[in-house]
């Protein structure tokens, strides 16, 4: 059991960015995650479900695959790799959507491994529970031209400038998913023992 210790934020600031700064690569140690919890105030990390309830088959593989993303769209993005970004796009903003119904369907269902859902579906149903309208209908509109990039491109449907035009105006549209999502659902964490198993987040600051 690791004793609470209250440290003042502005003596240990270097630590503080050093840690931060590593943790951003992904190369935090368990014993540097549990200094860098201890260091920063309650309020700065939020838990969010447990991802099994989500639906998540390898948690390790599905964090590392997470964290990889943004690389991988950019790169994708850069070689003319549409379809790809539109896909890495669409399974960044279903994993949100995921958290989010999970937390706040009234009967607590978790998603089996083996939901059928599409993520038109799953729109629909965060719709049903209080998601905000405006990024609903930006997610509709999204998924409309995500059908018609992956259905319709060889009927002739779409093309290519299309495609890029597609990844133009939804790019950053997971991340505000997501930052409304986590604002929505995080519980703020108390200590680093209570995170075991879950993904934390560092709280976004108020505008």
């Amino acid at each position: 059991m690791i004793n609470r210790i209250r440290i003042n934020m502005s003596d240990n600031k270097d630590r503080i960015e050093e840690l931060k700064n590593k943790g951003n690569l992904g190369r935090l140690t368990t014993a540097e995650s549990n200094e860098f919890l201890h260091l920063c105030p309650d309020d700065t990390f939020l838990v969010v479900p447990h991802l099994k309830k989500m639906g998540v088959l390898d948690i390790e593989r599905s964090l590392r695959h997470f964290q990889e993303g943004s690389q991988r769209s950019r790169h994708a993005f850069e070689h003319g790799c549409y379809l790809e970004v539109i896909s890495l796009g669409v399974q960044h903003i279903e994993f949100w959507l995921r958290m989010y119904w999970v937390v706040k369907n009234e009967k607590e269902k978790i998603f089996e491994t083996n939901d059928r859902r599409t993520f038109g579906m799953i729109i629909d149903d965060c719709s049903k529970l209080g998601f905000r309208t405006d990024l609903i209908s930006r997610l509709r509109d999204f998924n409309e031209k995500r059908i018609s990039a992956i259905h319709k491109y060889l009927l002739g449907g779409t093309d290519y400038d299309e495609l890029k035009k597609v990844c133009k105006i939804n790019s950053g549209l997971d991340i505000i998913v997501r930052d409304y999502i986590v604002d929505q659902v995080g519980i703020p964490s108390r200590n680093a023992e209570s995170l075991v198993g879950t993904m934390v987040l560092r709280k976004t600051p108020n505008k």
